[in-house]
């Protein structure tokens, strides 16, 4: 206990006086503090019970965010491992900035962090857990939290809800069906908070799936066949101003700029459309009658090597924070150059840029992340193919996740480090793992070389 609280007030203390790269509103905030229907309402609820004073919120948010961290390493020292990796840890993620910067604006993203965060910490500890029964509830607790706050973190709960399952032996028993019923709690709760404020539930996946209309109609070869026919006037329309950015990106050889900027342009797409393609176009007054996801669908089919590489680009974009900061020229001599250059800087919200010498050794620890994850994933691939994965569980159930999530993020929205950043204590977690059982190995041989000597 003392240590945990040792550690608790370290890690406080460092992100309470660490810079931050955000603003304390951005352009997401106001549709939380305003409890909007395409919003989940756990967090607009949780802001709502600090009556929306928003110094009071950032401190409960840095603590929220230390304490989780704190649980995390703490869970990682009753593993064992070697205290320098988990030193390491401390450092990678505690003073990754742009990690903790969540913790200073007014976003659902630190909560998001927190419940994660503590569910694998909780996880790491169940194994050797005495109090199953009762871990297993607070797990399953915090499971639902992840879900009640981001759809998205279905996939996560549901691969550590298996994970608890795999540590059961497969068996059905009683710690399994308290966490199963634990995980409906808080969902339940965020569905009752959310239609006592909304009559109807919105969502931002019509934004998505009209952004990737947009650049797909921009391709090259993009081609509008007899099931798009009735839409001709209006993917006309796309392609035109489309294909413009298009020709831009492909003229960009740096892939650091070019993969960000085509996640920048898709979200222009989602949410200035009417000024991409200005006030004589057909799109204001266009009934879809709900057809855009068939839309998407038909062009998808047509062309999916298209939407693989939009996708592609956007895996890679979640590896590349600060890429476009640190190499893209957008002074006022290359402005008329750059498509739409007024809306794309709307878009992309503001940051603050700390140190360009420390973006791009960040930039530079991402990329050897990014092949570390990668060669992870064909390692675990290799061990599940030969059926000796049991001993790595973590690992390897880790390593899925991570590909999995990013995989499903680059797919169905846009490539942004932000939507990295959920599944970055992950990679971190199977790179000390990793080197932990390297080190071990090491010494295990160096032992066995000492007495074979002797």
């Amino acid at each position: 206990m003392p240590l945990f609280l040792f550690f608790s007030f370290l890690i406080y203390s460092i992100i309470y006086f660490s810079p931050s790269f955000f603003p304390l509103i951005e352009n997401d905030s106001l549709s939380y503090v305003n409890n909007e229907s395409i919003r989940l309402s756990l967090y607009p609820f949780i802001i709502d019970i600090f009556n929306e004073k928003m110094d009071n919120i950032l401190y409960f948010q840095v603590f929220l965010l230390s304490i989780s961290l704190s649980l995390l390493i703490f869970s990682l020292i009753k593993q064992k491992i070697n205290k320098f990796l988990i030193f390491i840890f401390f450092l990678l993620i505690v003073f990754n900035f742009y990690y903790t910067s969540f913790s200073k604006t007014i976003l659902v993203e630190v909560f998001y962090f927190a419940a994660i965060n503590i569910s694998v910490s909780l996880i790491l500890l169940y194994k050797n857990s005495k109090n199953r029964f009762i871990l297993s509830f607070i797990i399953g607790i915090f499971l639902g939290t992840i879900i009640a706050l981001r759809h998205e973190g279905l996939i996560i709960s549901l691969f550590l809800f298996s994970l608890i399952i795999f540590i059961e032996s497969h068996k059905l028993n009683k710690n399994i069906l308290l966490c199963f019923l634990a995980l409906f709690v808080i969902p339940l709760f965020e569905i009752h908070e959310f239609y006592k404020n909304n009559e109807s539930r919105n969502s931002v996946v019509e934004n998505s799936i009209l952004g990737k209309i947009f650049m797909l109609s921009g391709f090259e070869n993009f081609e509008i066949d007899q099931d798009l026919n009735m839409h001709r006037e209006l993917l006309n329309e796309f392609s035109e101003e489309s294909r413009e950015i298009n020709i831009f990106l492909q003229d960009i050889k740096n892939p650091y700029i070019k993969n960000n900027l085509f996640s920048d342009y898709e979200v222009v797409a989602q949410y200035q459309i009417n000024d991409l393609l200005g006030q004589n176009s057909s799109f204001s007054n266009y009934d879809f009658n709900g057809l855009q996801s068939r839309i998407l669908f038909e062009m998808i089919k047509n062309q999916p090597q298209n939407f693989i590489k939009l996708s592609i680009s956007h895996y890679f974009a979640l590896w590349m924070p600060g890429g476009k900061q640190i190499f893209f020229d957008d002074s006022s001599k290359n402005k008329q150059n750059i498509p739409f250059y007024n809306l794309l800087k709307k878009s992309s919200g503001q940051i603050n840029i700390l140190n360009e010498k420390l973006l791009l050794s960040a930039l530079f620890f991402f990329q050897i992340l990014m092949f570390f994850s990668l060669f992870l994933l064909l390692y675990s691939f290799s061990k599940l193919i030969f059926g000796v994965w049991r001993q790595e569980l973590i690992i390897i159930s880790f390593t899925i996740l991570i590909q999995v999530y990013l995989i499903s993020v680059s797919f169905i929205n846009i490539g942004t480090p932000r939507y990295l950043m959920p599944v970055y204590p992950f990679i971190l977690i199977c790179l000390i793992l990793s080197l932990d059982k390297f080190l071990i190995k090491k010494l295990y041989r160096g032992k066995n070389d000492f007495f074979s000597r002797h």
